[in-house]
């Protein structure tokens, strides 16, 4: 008998785990463990997604007559147990590569031989190394090295029937898991934008092919251009194969789709960085970044979280992560500068806020972006660059679109002062229904003295 073992895989065609167990299975059964550690999820945000990706996985199999099981606690001792009391069973499983998922896979192998791990990333992590034989710190030549092997390479998809279901022990239920909030109902705008699970991850991909990859280079950086994929979520929770999609973008030879391959490589170069360094989330990958005097303010890291800072462009970003789960991958630079350099707050309070409140919230990932920001990372912007918040909204949300969607107080300014309201006059604030300090706060930080105090105390830290 055979048992797949989901993890961040959360679908059944193109897994590499379950069309492995299909070779030579006469039963088969199919789990989920709710690790206590919460390995597969960050916060509150993915816990509403894994909810209901795990609702769609239970239909999808029972359309073939089976049953996902759902337990919670340990990951190692659940499955040694199971392992322990069924001799005959084999069990597979994706790797995550998670560095506490992965000693865990270390130590189910050393105990018994029946554990069949495969790798479904895109591309099989740390087997790309320099010329000397070190792992990439830098994405250009990585990714140079990498995309040699992202080749047409379509998986078999899943045959019409699947062996009997085998039983292992009667598990939880996901109600009882209590993954959804209650009152008040935060998630409550999600269900407008998301839809969970392998068939939403398809009609996504779908989507993206067809209507916005076209225009994907040009348009990714600007908020209000609606040209992205919207995968981020679904990579994370494994319900689409990053393979399967990189196929589907090759196939139609007439689109330019180098530029998303080079964001999905860009995630597996995050990857690397994790499994070089552990510490990724908590420390700096350059040790001397971790000398910096961070800012112990309260008041203002509240209004950064809120979006509350005065500043249109940050404030609307962090309200579309708060209403709906997800940021504008140009604006999570912004947010992420504005915090860093402009108030000179410590990066991992932002990596912690956005590890609680988005849904595509990766380890390897959003530790990769946030050490990017701040300088500290293996391929990292040079510490000295701070996004100005008006001119990047100048630049990128030219119409204000994307500041009116997510900031409605400031939606009747017009484009030339929506950017920086304080510089508009009092005419023209009247006008547009907007009273400084009251519908809309003051800027809580000047930029230009605020930049010079970051790069003091970057200079002095780096110079110890």
């Amino acid at each position: 008998m055979s048992l797949v073992w989901f993890r961040r895989d959360l679908r059944l065609n193109s897994n590499k785990a379950v069309l492995a167990a299909l070779e030579n299975a006469e039963n088969i059964c199919f789990l989920y463990i709710l690790d206590e550690k919460r390995l597969d999820f960050a916060g509150k945000a993915q816990a509403w997604w894994l909810h209901h990706s795990l609702q769609e996985l239970s239909k999808n199999l029972a359309e073939f007559g089976h049953e996902l099981i759902l337990m919670k606690g340990n990951s190692l001792q659940i499955i040694s147990d199971i392992a322990s009391k069924n001799s005959g069973l084999t069990i597979y499983a994706n790797r995550t590569y998670h560095p506490l998922m992965d000693k865990v896979d270390q130590e189910l192998s050393d105990l018994d031989n029946r554990f069949r791990f495969s790798c479904d990333r895109l591309v099989t992590p740390q087997q790309y190394v320099t010329g000397s034989g070190a792992p990439y710190k830098v994405f250009t030549p990585y990714y140079k090295a990498a995309s040699l092997d992202v080749r047409l390479n379509i998986a078999p998809k899943l045959p019409d029937r699947l062996p009997e279901a085998g039983m292992i022990s009667c598990g939880d239920k996901l109600e009882d898991w209590k993954l959804l909030p209650k009152h008040p109902d935060w998630a409550a705008n999600f269900r407008d934008r998301w839809e969970p699970g392998e068939s939403g991850a398809k009609k996504k991909a779908i989507e993206f092919i067809k209507n916005k990859c076209a225009n994907y280079k040009t348009g990714r950086d600007y908020p209000a251009e609606d040209v992205v994929s919207g995968l981020s979520a679904h990579l994370h929770f494994g319900e689409i194969s990053s393979k399967m999609l990189v196929n589907a973008l090759l196939f139609q030879e007439e689109l330019d789709a180098e530029n998303y391959i080079r964001q999905l490589l860009w995630r597996e170069f995050s990857l690397e960085l994790l499994l070089q360094f552990p510490d990724l989330e908590s420390r700096a990958f350059k040790e001397k970044y971790d000398n910096i005097r961070w800012r112990d303010d309260a008041i203002a890291l509240n209004a950064w979280k809120q979006g509350k800072t005065g500043f249109p462009i940050v404030d609307a970003g962090m309200r579309e992560l708060r209403r709906s789960g997800y940021m504008h991958n140009r604006v999570r630079m912004i947010t992420a500068s504005f915090l860093i350099k402009n108030l000179l707050i410590d990066w991992r309070e932002g990596l912690k806020w956005f590890e609680e409140n988005l849904l595509d919230a990766d380890p390897a990932n959003n530790a990769a972006g946030w050490q990017w920001v701040t300088g500290s990372g293996a391929d990292a912007a040079p510490y000295f660059r701070v996004f100005n918040p008006v001119t990047q909204s100048e630049r990128f949300d030219k119409e204000g679109h994307y500041i009116r969607k997510w900031v409605p107080e400031l939606s009747d300014l017009p484009h030339t002062h929506i950017h920086a309201p304080w510089t508009a006059s009092q005419k023209i604030l009247e006008g547009a229904g907007v009273i400084l300090g009251e519908d809309y706060p003051t800027p809580i930080v000047d930029t230009i003295n605020s930049r010079k105090r970051a790069l003091k105390e970057y200079k002095r830290a780096l110079s110890d």
